[in-house]
């Protein structure tokens, strides 16, 4: 009866593997992207960072300056906003499974959010501790 019931679900299961295999890669990517894009910013306020700390500004308060400027909150309030309304539109093909599992939500957001502090971060951290003339003088 195993073997009766593995071979029925056989199709099924493949499926599901290669859809979780899908989603896995679409977060590692979302990741990457993240940290990707903080770092980024971070790198490209470098002068501007660079200019406060020959002014005397302390590390702890070019580490507050990027953070504030990350607007972590703004994008993870659009993602849950988005994440309710794409859960009205895959309702109908999910099967005895809540499409808003608030564990799995506070999960990818608290993943996505440290990812986001850490990507402006490590810039933050590099301009502050960076001796701020060479980068002065490239202009």
């Amino acid at each position: 009866m195993e073997q009766i019931y593995d071979t029925a679900l056989a199709p099924r299961r493949s499926q599901l593997i290669l859809l979780g295999s899908f989603a896995g890669i679409a977060l590692v990517l979302s990741v990457l992207g993240v940290y990707g894009a903080f770092t980024y910013a971070g790198v490209s306020r470098s002068r501007k960072i660079a200019i406060r700390v020959a002014l005397g500004a302390s590390q702890t308060s070019i580490l507050q300056l990027v953070l504030r400027r990350t607007l972590i909150a703004i994008g993870l309030s659009i993602g849950v906003g988005l994440t309710v309304f794409a859960e009205r539109i895959i309702r109908g093909s999910l099967y005895g499974v809540s499409p808003f599992d608030p564990g799995l939500n506070i999960e990818v957001t608290a993943l996505l959010a440290s990812t986001a502090f850490i990507g402006s971060l490590v810039p933050a951290f590099r301009a502050s501790r960076a001796d701020s003339l060479p980068v002065l003088r490239e202009e």
